[in-house]
């Protein structure tokens, strides 16, 4: 992560193609947070110590709740680091 951030942040593959700017800017940030959210929660029933279980679903809300800044635009813009 800092050295995408040292050699001047995040630069989405494909500029020039537009129909892809919602699906890799919005789409398939929150898919993959989300559904690593989801996943945790399905392994956490597998494990044997509640401890763990808790654990291991606190990661998963955490990461749907990360999931969320990216459906709304404006917040996406602030947390990401927009290259020139």
């Amino acid at each position: 992560m800092a050295a995408t951030l040292f050699w001047g942040g995040w630069l989405r593959p494909f500029r020039n193609v537009a129909w892809l700017e919602y699906l890799l800017n919005y789409a398939l940030p929150v898919a993959i947070l989300a559904g690593a959210g989801v996943m945790c929660f399905r392994m956490a029933r597998r494990l044997t110590s509640r401890w763990r279980q808790m654990l291991l679903m606190a990661v998963g809300l955490l990461l749907m709740l990360l999931s969320l800044p990216f459906l709304v635009p404006v917040i996406y813009a602030m947390i990401w680091f927009r290259g020139t």
